[in-house]
């Protein structure tokens, strides 16, 4: 068995009131580099959200602005830097997704 490829954790049965410990003995490299991917992609949407909502902040400050420069100013850079932050966003979900296709298929697909 190879301690690189098997991931275990034990578990407490409390529904039953039994106090014995079993181990579960299943998982790969794969597996864990699939959890990763799973959790990149729920943040990166989380993150998308937020950027979403900078914009609509954004477009709610230029709307009220009544021409005020400063106010005008303020809301173009929200603007600008959540659009920044969303192609950031776009590459780091590339990099990771090629990461993980790599190292799970061992090829750049």
């Amino acid at each position: 068995m190879n301690l690189i490829s098997r991931a275990s954790a034990g578990a407490i049965d409390f529904f039953n009131g039994a106090n014995t410990i079993t181990a579960k003995t299943s998982g790969t490299v794969d597996d864990i580099f699939t959890k990763i991917d799973s959790i990149v992609t729920v943040v990166i949407g989380l993150v998308g959200v937020i950027i979403f909502a900078y914009v609509i902040y954004g477009g709610f400050l230029y709307l009220t602005s009544q021409g005020e420069p400063a106010q005008t100013k303020k809301a173009q850079q929200i603007i600008l830097f959540a659009i920044i932050g969303a192609v950031i966003l776009g590459l780091a979900y590339a990099i990771s997704t090629l990461i993980v296709n790599f190292v799970n298929n061992g090829k750049l697909t």
